[in-house]
């Protein structure tokens, strides 16, 4: 591979890639952005696994301790957008090119520590892993709800811990923090408003206010976007028992069409109850989602808060607010 590297940050070129020197050869500047590096000079982050990947493995080559390489690792991992693998043979290979390097210097398959977890005082959990327990299947601990946990770890090595909680929340708003939860969600609700031009029936989407209609057609538009770059994403808004999904709103003729109108590449799932999207990923800058409901019953109905969660992450996920819609009689 004939072609030298230099990772922004490093205070060193990083060449001699195989037999080659940075002389006479293409030299690409590898820019950090977050927890990846790109190619500034493609301007396609497409290029992200390869080049986070050349950064990863070069960065361990010249310092195993650098604070970069366990959350570049980390990007690394999470990019895998065809099951357990990348999506090409080539980006797979660099992955593991990357991956590789990583692993020997940080010798997370060689682990000798003890973990140990105390609640309120008592130790519940205590064990030794080995390399014995890279691949043998994580421990489970059940701890009361209200009471402090405390892990420690003694030896070398990193060991991973995660925590998933259950809740019953009460009230109208499911508060998340601005920051750590990883996403934004908001929704909206529109009236269509049909207008003959052209001999045609146009709908204009009006906002909605006051009560709603039987026979009445509500749009309903989730904006989401994340902190960071998100995949395998699930965004669930739960209708009004007194709606019912529109299969075809693609039939609908809006004007002035808004930019985000039939832009949605991701899978959506209408349901009686739900509208469902699965997008594989989430990158840069805000995603529209909509669906249309028709109002068939009268009533007040209450619409369950609009959720957005990585569906292999479950402590990342934000709520909207809960929305109390009034329906009557035409």
């Amino acid at each position: 591979l004939a072609a030298g590297f230099i990772v922004e940050g490093a205070p060193v070129l990083l060449a001699n890639i195989g037999n080659c020197t940075p002389a006479g050869q293409e030299v690409y500047l590898l820019k950090l952005s977050g927890h990846k590096f790109s190619y500034p000079a493609t301007g396609n982050c497409a290029t992200c696994i390869e080049a986070t990947a050349f950064a990863l493995r070069f960065l361990s080559l010249q310092n195993g301790s650098n604070p970069l390489l366990p959350d570049c690792a980390r990007w690394l991992a999470a990019s895998r957008d065809s099951g357990s693998a990348w999506n090409t043979t080539k980006r797979t290979a660099f992955a593991l090119y990357g991956l590789t390097e990583y692993l020997r210097v940080s010798k997370e398959l060689q682990p000798e520590f003890k973990v140990k977890i105390n609640v309120a005082g008592r130790t519940i959990f205590e064990k030794s892993f080995t390399a014995a327990d890279v691949f043998a299947p994580a421990p489970q601990v059940e701890v009361p709800a209200g009471t402090a946990v405390e892990v420690t770890k003694t030896g070398t090595g990193t060991a991973y811990v995660s925590l998933d909680g259950t809740a019953r929340l009460e009230g109208n708003r499911l508060e998340m923090p601005q920051t750590g939860s990883g996403f934004q969600i908001s929704r909206e609700l529109f009236r269509l408003v049909p207008q003959q031009a052209e001999g045609r029936i146009r709908q204009s989407l009006v906002p909605l206010q006051g009560s709603v209609r039987v026979g009445e057609t509500i749009m309903l538009r989730l904006t989401v976007s994340a902190l960071r770059d998100q995949r395998y994403l699930l965004i669930d808004s739960p209708l009004p028992a007194g709606a019912e999904p529109v299969a075809r709103d693609d039939v609908y003729d809006i004007s002035p069409q808004p930019p985000w109108w039939k832009l949605s590449w991701s899978r959506r799932e209408l349901r009686d109850s739900h509208a469902l999207w699965f997008p594989w990923a989430l990158l840069d800058g805000p995603a529209i989602y909509s669906a249309m409901i028709r109002f068939t019953n009268a009533g007040t109905y209450r619409m369950g808060a609009a959720r957005v969660e990585a569906m292999y992450q479950p402590g990342l996920f934000r709520a909207t607010e809960q929305v109390t819609l009034e329906v009557v009689e035409p």
